[in-house]
């Protein structure tokens, strides 16, 4: 029986250093030379880790740096991919991302509400006779 227990923990313990080995294939690197919206922070230019949350291919991502990161549930994920690249819409002067392309496939993200959010800014910026103004004041 203890013969039996070494047997299994050896295959486990090779399992998993497997699925470890798979998660770190999965991490990219992205430097990202403008401030960015994604989700629902807006992140400074930088470095950053893209990585999976588990072994599951269109598992949600992870990005990070030593001091910001978020998550990122991808509403779609094709299988087919080359190389590393991030994709963004702009709206305004603001990028929201839209796409993280790693070896393993292709990360699609929702950013519609993001959009929507900083049309509706805009358009209220547009219309507010104030906007932009510096106040004066007199001592």
């Amino acid at each position: 029986m203890k013969k039996y227990s070494l047997i299994v923990a050896f295959f486990a313990s090779i399992a998993s250093s497997s699925l470890s080995l798979r998660a770190q294939e999965a991490k990219v690197i992205v430097t990202i030379p403008f401030e960015f919206v994604v989700g629902t922070q807006t992140l400074p230019s930088g470095t950053y880790t893209v990585s999976r949350t588990s072994v599951v291919a269109s598992s949600p991502l992870l990005i990070f740096n030593r001091e910001h990161g978020a998550f990122l549930p991808p509403t779609a994920f094709d299988g087919v991919g080359s190389g590393v690249s991030v994709g963004f819409d702009q709206v305004g002067e603001e990028h929201v991302m839209s796409q993280i392309k790693t070896p393993e496939g292709i990360y699609t993200i929702d950013n519609h509400r993001e959009i929507e959010k900083l049309i509706k800014l805009a358009q209220s910026k547009d219309h507010n006779p104030t906007t932009g103004m510096a106040a004066a004041g007199s001592q």
